[in-house]
């Protein structure tokens, strides 16, 4: 308890002294699951975690009630500089907690981080994951997000650094890439994250899905919604 009254107030020079006399266990686990190294990470202590990290804490220790890693708590928080520390000293970018979500997918679906998502691309996590419901960051982004500027700087970031706009994610039986997702869900409310997918290298439109022969007819056949195109088109216009 002492040594976690240390961290959660940042004071640096006691819990050293612990450290140096072999007090704590820097890797003892509280009763949620958490070391020191994951409350650092909730705290944004970065000198804590830096000490912690050489004392020999467990970079990639499963905590919480998710069973999340330090470098998912400080993504959460927005500790950025804390959460590039971690990516530093080895953590593991595709690390799946009990939910069967990895830091890319917490950054979309619980803020749209955008900053998060541009690290952990820029880092190469995998952009092509899928979370147990067989959703890569980019279709959950296009079918479930509220949209606007921080959905569309996300897409243009995942298309950016490769995801497969032609995948069909593997729960799903309707056939749907992610050009199908997003028309028939928003299309109209924002027609230019159609159009960075539709004009990604190697997407394909005539890809069918099971309701329609190919993408462009989703479109056309929406209500009130043009082609891709002409939408982005018209956007770029107005």
């Amino acid at each position: 308890q002492t040594a976690i009254k240390h961290v959660t107030e940042g004071a640096v020079k006691p819990l050293l002294a612990l450290l140096e006399a072999h007090a704590v266990d820097v890797n003892l686990a509280d009763v949620e699951g958490l070391t020191l190294l994951h409350r650092s990470a909730m705290h944004n202590r970065f000198a804590i975690a830096q000490a912690l990290l050489n004392a020999g804490a467990k970079i990639n220790a499963c905590g919480g009630p998710n069973l999340e890693t330090p470098l998912q708590f400080a993504l959460r928080g927005k500790y950025y500089r804390l959460a590039e520390l971690l990516y530093q000293s080895g953590a593991d970018l595709q690390h799946k907690s009990a939910l069967g979500y990895d830091a890319l997918h917490n950054a979309v679906r619980e803020n749209l981080d955008t900053q998060a998502v541009f690290l952990l691309l820029f880092w190469g996590s995998n952009s092509n994951s899928v979370d147990e419901a067989g959703d890569t960051a980019l279709t959950w982004v296009l079918e479930k997000s509220v949209g606007g500027a921080a959905a569309l700087d996300i897409v243009r970031l995942l298309v950016k650094y490769d995801t497969d706009p032609n995948t069909f994610t593997g729960s799903r039986q309707d056939g749907n890439t992610p050009l199908h997702l997003f028309i028939k869900s928003s299309a109209a409310a924002d027609p230019l994250a159609a159009f960075e997918v539709h004009q990604h290298k190697g997407m394909s439109p005539w890809i069918s899905d099971t309701l329609s022969p190919r993408a462009e007819v989703v479109s056309t056949t929406g209500a009130g919604a043009g082609s891709a195109e002409d939408n982005a088109a018209k956007t770029n216009a107005d």
